[in-house]
């Protein structure tokens, strides 16, 4: 009887617990059809894992696969949906959970290959870090704002990602790139400097705007905002973020992390990020 990655495994995150054998799969399942692309042009893990891993890149981004922060992938039976084909949208963790569990899997639900892991990266001080990000990757753009306005090109900011490791060689699915070190993954690290920062804290705030961190935060601004929070639940926080470990001289400074917090939908947040300030943006 043939069935689906998500049912084949049941829930249960250890690989080494599922009988393979109990089921077929469903030949028209997007990891499936990922694994008949890879026969017919002759793509082998065994032979050259890096072309196979920049590939299951290509594979997504021709199946419509797109960014989604606000659905995270942890372990394998997430990434089943992927596999299946009925989840098109989610994390970094999706790519690389499915991408691993394709290596690990048998023939005839993998490539058989085995070994590989999921790595979790979140810098060098375990606080977040700025990756290369050229572009509009899988729908996904830069989100750091410069602090004279505009997206500053080619980075990005995270808190976390996850990459596939195999044979001490770590694959960035989700970029398309591969390293010898995790740490190559960001050409810059973060350590907090100040968390719960006030906003009377930060050098640029000035009461009499009404804007937001370019322009200065000012008591319209503040008020809109206490307003909106009493109305929805909401709440803020400020964390300011200092570059370490640079790898490049663009991402040099400081870092401020505005974060909201939505109570009316549930435990939604959201988080924007400035930088980077040549100089400490804290006055106290």
């Amino acid at each position: 009887m043939s069935t689906t990655y998500e049912n084949l495994l049941s829930g249960i995150n250890n690989l080494t617990k599922i009988d393979w054998d109990s089921d077929t799969p469903q030949s028209t399942l997007l990891g499936q059809r990922f694994l008949a692309h890879c026969r017919k042009e002759n793509f082998d893990p065994g032979q050259d894992l890096a072309a196979v891993a920049e590939e299951w890149h290509d594979f997504l981004g021709a199946a419509g696969w797109g960014w989604d922060l606000n659905f995270a992938c942890e372990t394998y039976p997430y990434a089943t949906r992927l596999l299946d084909g009925v989840r098109l949208r989610g994390d970094c963790g999706y790519p690389a959970y499915a991408f691993a569990l394709l290596l690990n899997a048998p023939h005839p639900w993998g490539f058989g290959l085995g070994g590989a892991t999921v790595e979790r990266y979140d810098g060098h001080h375990h606080e977040g870090f700025i990756a290369t990000h050229n572009g509009t990757i899988f729908g996904l753009g830069g989100n750091l704002t410069r602090p004279n306005g505009g997206v500053l090109q080619g980075f990005y900011l995270w808190d976390n990602h996850k990459v596939v490791a195999h044979g001490g060689h770590y694959y960035d699915v989700s970029y398309r790139r591969d390293f010898n070190a995790l740490g190559n993954l960001a050409p810059a690290s973060l350590q907090v400097t100040r968390e719960n920062v006030r906003l009377r804290d930060l050098a640029n705030y000035d009461p009499k705007s009404p804007w937001g961190f370019t322009l200065g935060w000012g008591l319209p601004r503040l008020a809109m905002l206490k307003l909106s929070d009493v109305a929805t639940n909401n709440s803020h926080g400020i964390t300011v973020f200092r570059a370490t470990n640079v790898g490049n001289g663009a991402l040099t400074g400081y870092y401020i992390q505005w974060e909201e917090y939505w109570g009316w939908r549930g435990s939604s947040q959201r988080a924007n990020y400035y930088g980077p300030y040549t100089q400490n943006p804290l006055v106290r």
